[in-house]
């Protein structure tokens, strides 16, 4: 049983109720509240933090280079490969306008693409002006893509590039949330969702008028949602010689590695091409395989002599079955999903929250 208190300050119905406080979660909060400034609109966050990809990713904010977009045309038609460029591009510029760099420590770095064949890099290189007119189409800019050697070796570099503090960044727009009238309740696992309610792990139900499921990698433990598969990925943070030669945001193998300088240290992750179906998981943990990969990638290609591992994280991302782009869906009356963001949730979260408040319809 719950107190007279309780129901009235937290089990009557809300407005909106979402399950997931990350950046898609938040962003719709925040722009449903500024369309419905009296609504009641509660987050709820299973873990004691945003615990899914959004503060677990390594912090890029990109759209894509041309081995990644070369892969994407190989699976799907043109026109949804530039759709999905151009979401990332006007997704970052929102982020940019909502969120300043003094918040989330945004540095527009610049980006390169290196290559460890030079068959591969000339395949991708002649593509180059077929990449630039979409990039040109898309932002107005010319030339974003070029050709270049770093570091002894073959590369495209990226014009308009860089990284963030995704801490700093999912701290700030909860303050956003926050000021706007929304509230967050952390350490709520949520068990299952139905018309009119969220049933909570623990047993206790909340009401709502509507509801968004926005889990991205875990909506698989909720039923009734759309396909979402699990995607593990690794991070790590080392000290070491050599890592000052790879300041700034750096892509390999069709984007499945990464790696970024990160205040006095160097932080690489992905490799979870090796290993895919193996990484279908929600649990957090180590591959052997991709951390001694990783490990070789930093001493054989990069020529970083680690002195220490600073920090070591996974982060579970989400991708629907047999796509790349995000649900955005209703699969129940007054219940909506927004998930699956494929690893681009930093460039496609925020857009993705204001698309959902906007088919949300009035409060």
């Amino acid at each position: 049983m719950i107190s007279y208190w309780e129901r009235t300050a937290w089990s009557d119905p809300h407005d909106l109720v979402i399950v997931g406080a990350g950046i898609t979660g938040s962003s719709t909060a925040l722009h449903y509240l500024r369309r419905h400034p009296d609504a009641s609109v509660v987050l709820l966050e299973r873990a004691a933090h945003p615990g899914g990809a959004s503060t677990r990713n390594a912090g890029f904010t990109t759209f894509g280079t041309v081995g990644e977009g070369l892969d994407d045309l190989a699976h799907e038609p043109e026109a949804d490969v530039v759709d999905r460029i151009r979401r990332r591009y006007e997704g970052l510029r929102l982020l940019q306008q909502e969120l300043p760099a003094a918040e989330t420590g945004h540095r527009m770095t610049g980006g390169h693409e290196l290559f460890l064949d030079e068959a591969d890099f000339e395949r991708c290189a002649a593509e180059i002006p077929r990449f630039n007119r979409y990039l040109k189409d898309i932002s107005g800019q010319a030339d974003v893509y070029a050709a270049t050697r770093i570091n002894g070796k073959p590369a495209i570099s990226i014009a308009i590039e860089g990284h963030l503090h995704s801490g700093r960044l999912m701290q700030a727009l909860h303050r956003r949330v926050r000021e706007a009238g929304g509230r967050i309740q952390w350490g709520m696992p949520v068990a299952g969702v139905e018309p009119g309610h969220v049933h909570l792990v623990s047993g206790e139900t909340i009401q709502a008028r509507r509801i968004l499921v926005a889990t991205n990698g875990f909506t698989g433990s909720i039923p009734g949602m759309p396909v979402v598969h699990p995607a593990r990925g690794l991070v790590l943070v080392v000290r070491g010689e050599g890592m000052e030669r790879w300041t700034g945001s750096w892509h390999a193998e069709r984007g499945f590695v990464y790696w970024r300088d990160v205040e006095d240290g160097l932080l690489i992750g992905g490799g979870r091409h090796l290993d895919i179906p193996g990484e279908r998981t929600m649990e957090a943990g180590v591959n052997p395989v991709i951390h001694e990969y990783l490990w070789h990638f930093l001493h054989d290609t990069l020529g970083v002599r680690v002195e220490a591992v600073t920090d070591q994280w996974s982060g579970i991302m989400g991708f629907p079955e047999g796509r790349k782009t995000p649900h955005l869906a209703q699969p129940m009356p007054g219940v909506w999903v927004a998930a699956g963001l494929s690893g681009m949730g930093v460039a496609l979260g925020m857009a993705l929250g204001k698309e959902v408040a906007g088919e949300m319809g009035e409060g």
